[in-house]
């Protein structure tokens, strides 16, 4: 029995000798390996934002996925109030286009009273179509600059989201690349020749 418990003893201990032996000698494929299978899961923000909740929750630690749930949130709620002000924009530029007909149509005698010339019924159409055109305008000057406004938002706020990812990814990297269960199963795949 006792030799059995010796034989096992040094069975154990050549083991541990040949992993560590191992895991110097191939020191830098086992660094490649890692390297390559972490360089794999590209994170950037255009990427996260295909996950779903539950992938973010799983992939990250709570403040980063936090993070970047608020950024998804804020850059959907931001397109949406941009695509209101823009449908509000074309009902805006169809009203005035439809002032500005009318106020053609009745200069022209075409419509309206029928009278051709500038009479009363002309020029309070004609102040019409320019109040329209006045509200257009300014809506769309206003939209354009909140619309710039806007994206220089979601890009800052990408920015420093883009820079919290790319911490974590390293922060991942190097735990991984350190820890000793990931090289040792790098170098079952690198020995065995299981690695791509």
């Amino acid at each position: 029995m006792r030799s059995i418990i010796k034989a096992l003893a040094f069975l154990i201990v050549g083991l541990i000798i040949l992993i560590l032996a191992g895991l110097k000698v191939y020191s830098s494929e086992i660094d490649d390996y890692l390297t390559s299978t972490i360089d794999k899961h590209n994170l950037t923000v255009d990427s996260l934002t295909r996950l779903s909740q539950k992938e973010i929750d799983q992939k990250f630690d709570g403040g980063l996925s936090k993070s970047i749930n608020d950024f998804m949130v804020f850059e959907k709620e931001q397109q949406n109030h941009l695509a209101n002000l823009k449908t509000e924009l074309e009902a805006k530029f169809k009203l005035r286009e439809v002032h500005y007909q009318e106020y053609k149509c009745e200069c022209d005698g075409t419509c309206g009273t029928g009278k051709r010339g500038r009479g009363s019924e002309c020029e309070n159409k004609e102040q019409r179509y320019l109040q329209s055109d006045r509200e257009y305008h300014k809506l769309k000057m206003d939209l354009d600059s909140l619309e710039t406004k806007t994206i220089n938002e979601i890009l800052t706020k990408k920015e420093t989201l883009q820079y919290e990812i790319s911490d974590f990814a390293e922060r991942e990297k190097k735990e991984s690349i350190n820890s000793v269960t990931s090289r040792i199963n790098a170098l079952w795949h690198i020995v065995t020749g299981t690695h791509k």
